[in-house]
């Protein structure tokens, strides 16, 4: 017969219990008001980058429905808030009462992507899609001169991972089961989902491109909602 575990291993599972419900209540927690996005880490193309985006998204799209003034609240230092069509052309005409709203570092969609700035993309709410949708996008080209490909072959090995921990996430789609020494670049669609604002459940997608010549290209979009 096996002996019963010791003393110390019980308190080691009833700690992880108390951590596994401690987890799974503040996935529930309440609406809370929101906050200037922040950038926690250095951005540069390898995790660290990749870090700063999945909490962007956090920020942005997870921790509450979009509304015509979150891009308001949310706005960063440095960042300014044009309309899909402005960004899109780098014009700046000010009009953000529209049903889009981007928060962008240059104003221009080609000015981020060239500069590897990170801006955020909201369709404002309607009656058909009230929670409205938001999706967070990064460019970046690499910051390093030696070791991409080591650099991006490990950013593919730990993506999913990261995306699972960081956002408290389940991979809701197949996961990738190809031979990952035979592609000329990394490339990755899933869908995911987790706890959002008052306890709802969010589905989110995630897109990647990370290519051992030019760069970091990636996504991450809030999709349905549920209770």
């Amino acid at each position: 017969m096996l002996a019963y575990p010791p003393a110390r291993l019980l308190q080691k599972v009833r700690q992880s219990c108390f951590m596994l419900g401690a987890l799974l209540v503040s996935g529930q927690a309440a609406q809370s008001e929101p906050q200037t996005l922040q950038f926690p880490y250095e951005n540069v193309s390898d995790l660290r980058g990749v870090l700063n985006v999945f909490h962007l998204f956090r920020q942005a799209c997870l921790n509450q429905p979009v509304t015509r003034d979150l891009p308001e609240m949310l706005v960063p230092e440095g960042y300014r808030i044009l309309t899909r069509e402005d960004h899109l052309w780098g014009t700046a005409r000010g009009a953000t009462e529209g049903k889009t709203a981007i928060l962008s570092k240059t104003g221009s969609e080609q000015g981020d992507w060239d500069g590897g700035h990170a801006f955020v993309d909201f369709l404002m709410p309607t009656d058909q899609d009230p929670d409205g949708q938001c999706t967070v996008y990064w460019k970046r080209a690499w910051d390093y001169e030696q070791g991409r490909a080591r650099l991006a072959l490990g950013l593919f090995g730990v993506f999913d991972a990261q995306v699972s921990y960081r956002l408290a996430a389940v991979l809701a789609s197949p996961p990738d089961d190809s031979l990952i020494w035979k592609r000329p670049s990394y490339v990755g669609v899933s869908d995911w989902f987790t706890r959002c604002w008052d306890g709802k459940l969010c589905n989110f997608k995630v897109l990647y491109n990370i290519d051992p010549k030019t760069g970091i290209d990636m996504s991450i979009s809030r999709g349905s909602v549920r209770p």
